[in-house]
């Protein structure tokens, strides 16, 4: 059993909150970088707008995008997200990513990493 669990494709969710424009270019990225199995969603802010500053969402209206993949196409997917963001005079947004502990069987597994 251990040996199957070596070869396990470790994977990760992304999440992903910006404005509706930079999404569009997170998921072209996503798809880049073979995170395929992607939800995006209206989002409004109701952060203070202090804290919304801080965390580069001004904009109350944003779109929440989440993608499932490897854990090797997210952890690239938020690196070129960050040295793009970071190029930016004020802050673009948040991505943050989560790994994934259980899938229930192996075809799920096949379904969300697609590799």
């Amino acid at each position: 059993m251990s040996d199957y669990l070596d070869a396990v494709t470790p994977i990760k969710i992304i999440g992903i909150i910006a404005d509706r424009a930079k999404c569009k270019k997170a998921v072209k990225l996503l798809n880049e970088c073979g995170v395929f199995c992607q939800a995006a969603m209206p989002g409004r802010g109701t952060a203070p707008s202090d804290i919304q500053s801080y965390l580069g969402l001004g904009e109350p209206e944003k779109t929440v995008l989440f993608g499932i993949g490897s854990s090797a196409g997210v952890e690239r997917v938020m690196k070129l997200l960050e040295q793009e963001w970071q190029n930016g005079a004020d802050r673009q947004g948040i991505a943050f990513s989560v790994n994934v502990q259980s899938v229930g069987s192996g075809k799920i597994l096949d379904y969300l990493t697609r590799e």
